[in-house]
């Protein structure tokens, strides 16, 4: 074997090994990171608070809720709620909403807010009601 190629050959190897050293370091690294980056994230699970599935505590802080915001609401103002509820001509419960609207137009409506943004609509002279939540 020639000097040139025992050269190219060992030049070869030596580069080899120094890539072969740098990927170990950018695995180490690359664990570090993930690990890490697990680590963040099971902190940030920690952070999130339980959420309430006791179906009768729900009910009594809407009860609560509703005797709180529960008011008078003329027929435009329901109209202008119905394009926040429903702002999409498509959506499946517009045209029961509006319709329920206009058929009673001269009775009186309530309307209640729950803290968990539950939109209650009632109409005492035809003991009919609707409840919606946004979005």
């Amino acid at each position: 074997m020639t000097w040139n190629r025992r050269y190219r050959v060992k030049s070869y190897i030596q580069s080899a090994a120094i890539h072969a050293a740098d990927q170990r370091k950018l695995a180490r690294c690359h664990d570090t990171k993930l690990l890490s980056s697990i680590t963040e994230t099971q902190d940030r699970s920690n952070i999130m608070e339980p959420e309430n599935l006791d179906i009768e505590s729900i009910t009594e802080d809407r009860r609560k809720a509703i005797e709180q915001t529960i008011q008078v609401i003329s027929i435009e103002d329901l109209k202008s709620l119905g394009e926040k509820l429903f702002p999409f001509l498509d959506h499946p419960w517009r045209q029961t909403f509006f319709e329920f609207v206009e058929e009673h137009a001269s009775d009186t409506f309530y309307h209640a807010t729950t803290h968990d943004q539950v939109e209650i609509i009632y109409c005492p002279a035809k003991e009919k009601g609707m409840w919606f939540t946004a979005g």
